[in-house]
Formats: structure tokens, C-alpha cells, sequence
């Protein structure tokens, strides 16, 4: 019901594969996490997420910020599911006192941290978590 239109077409059954090379022991590439998603509230805080985490993936971590113009809900949902290990809510409150929390998702404990110094300052919890995760799985191995 129309004109004839010229087509290639291409199917692979790709259940089938996935299932031949889980049977074969394959190891699939892991979910792909973040170390810290930092949330704003805000067109100057938007700015000042965007350069913290362009500092921090300057220094090799894996850094993300809201870059859709959502809630802060929306945006800790989406941290949440994209497994960040860190979160930091920047709003204009923060951005005139120079100050932020940093949470650590696995535990909910919040760290104070200094804008100045945050990249010095996510370090050392990431190597807080780092350690606490070699801990348990010493203690608890899977």
C-alpha cells in the first residue's frame, strides 16, 4: 500500500546467543556504575556540578551531572539506579557557603566537603570506600 521502496533486513535471535554463551561461561561486561553522581538544583548550580565533574574525571573518576533539567527526586532515582557509589546535592545554599555533603550511597552516611577542595576530598572517601569494601570481602567472601 504504497511505493516499492528498496530494503535490507537482518535477524540474529540474539536470546539464543545470549544463552549459548552463558552456557559456554562468557563473562559479560558489568553494568556500567558512576563513583559519584552530582545532583543540582538550579542554572548556577548546574554550572558548578558540570566543572566538579569535569575536575574529577580529570583525575580519573567516573563523575555524572543532571544534564535534563530534573528534580532533585528524579535525579537521585537515576542515581540510585545507575549504581553511583556517591551522591552530592549542589543547590545555591551550597554554592554560597563553599560546602556540600557527600553521601555515601551503600551507607548513607553524609561526609561535609568544602567545594574548594573536592576533588581532594572525594578522593579520600573513595579511598575510605575502597578500603571498606576490600574489608568485606576479606571478612565476608563471596
Amino acid at each position: 500500500s504504497g511505493p516499492a521502496v528498496q530494503a535490507v533486513g537482518f535477524a540474529m535471535g540474539i536470546e539464543r546467543l545470549m544463552l549459548v554463551a552463558e552456557a559456554q561461561g562468557v563473562e559479560f561486561p558489568k553494568k556500567a556504575t558512576a563513583d559519584i553522581y552530582v545532583a543540582s538544583l538550579g542554572d548556577n548550580a548546574s554550572i558548578a556540578a558540570t566543572s566538579l565533574c569535569c575536575k574529577l574525571r580529570s583525575e580519573g573518576f567516573e563523575a555524572l551531572c543532571d544534564i535534563n533539567g530534573r528534580g532533585l527526586k528524579a535525579q537521585m532515582r537515576f542515581a540510585d539506579k545507575i549504581g553511583a557509589k556517591f551522591t552530592c546535592v549542589l543547590g545555591d545554599s551550597e554554592i554560597e557557603t563553599g560546602k556540600v555533603k557527600l553521601k555515601n550511597m551503600k551507607t548513607g552516611e553524609e561526609t561535609p566537603a568544602e567545594i574548594k577542595t573536592f576533588t581532594d576530598d572525594f578522593c579520600n572517601a573513595m579511598n575510605d570506600f575502597a578500603l571498606s569494601e576490600l574489608e568485606e570481602s576479606v571478612v565476608n567472601p563471596q
